[in-house]
């Protein structure tokens, strides 16, 4: 079976766990409107990491929640390979509150954006993978060209399908690329397409997964977001009421993390 990055990115967070010697229990999982999250705990403190919700991918066919209920360690490689998106969604959420336990994030990195890191150009032409609002507008108008491709048709607005991609990224000097990419596994096709770029940023709260395999990959800047501590339990209840970025993001720091 052809092993995707996603896939990659699992197997090296549980690696690194057990060459740690660390144990993870599951507190608690929630898939929401907009996000899932996961609570893990290892020792006395606890984790939270957050997964893209994959609405446009859902079908009418019935979940079986049971399968991905009590993801753990052992099982949370099998449901990254999953064709279940909920299934996938849970996972990655998973891995991402493990990663923010194995992850350091040196204190000059955090609170950091990428636009305080990724700089652009006149002459660049920068493609957004995922309708990235917020970031699309405050590049706009530095640079000769922008792109942006989404996948989503509610969310696509005046945005580019993702099926513009092959035409669109071999374009582009640099490219900006949404974490839902993980959870749909396009990401894959994505980094092969846009080889040519200078630069490649992955971002949101779902890209917040152990960076090394993405640097491997051709990834240039990880730009994630972590939960503090104090406020794990206000992230939950935003999540579960449906909030969005912004609400969340209230609830800790971005961070970049550089290959460069």
């Amino acid at each position: 079976m052809l092993a995707l990055l996603l896939d990659e990115v699992c197997e090296c967070v549980v690696d690194e766990v057990g060459r740690r010697g660390l144990e993870f229990a599951t507190i608690d999982l929630c898939v929401g409107l907009r996000y899932t999250y996961a609570v893990v705990r290892s020792g006395r403190e606890e984790f939270i990491g957050f997964s893209y919700t994959p609405l446009e991918d859902l079908t009418h066919i019935h979940q079986e929640v049971s399968n991905y209920a009590d993801v753990t360690l052992s099982s949370v490689c099998d449901l990254i390979r999953s064709v279940n998106p909920l299934a996938k969604a849970v996972a990655l959420a998973y891995l991402n509150a493990v990663s923010a336990a194995i992850t350091e994030v040196p204190a000059d990195s955090l609170g950091k954006d990428l636009l305080d890191c990724m700089k652009f150009s006149s002459n660049d032409v920068v493609a957004f993978v995922g309708y990235i609002g917020p970031l699309v507008r405050r590049v706009s108008g530095k640079v000769r060209k922008i792109y942006v491709l989404e996948r989503n048709p509610l969310r696509r607005q005046d945005a580019l399908p993702d099926t513009a991609a092959p035409r669109v990224l071999p374009r582009a000097t640099k490219v900006i690329i949404t974490g839902a990419s993980l959870v749909n596994d396009t990401i894959d096709q994505v980094l092969r397409t846009c080889r040519s770029s200078a630069e490649v940023a992955l971002v949101g709260a779902t890209a917040s997964t152990y960076p090394e395999p993405l640097f491997k990959a051709g990834v240039n800047y990880v730009a994630g977001f972590r939960a503090h501590r104090e406020h794990v339990s206000d992230a939950v209840r935003c999540v579960k009421l449906a909030g969005g970025t912004r609400e969340l993001y209230k609830y800790g720091s971005k961070y970049v993390l550089t290959s460069l």
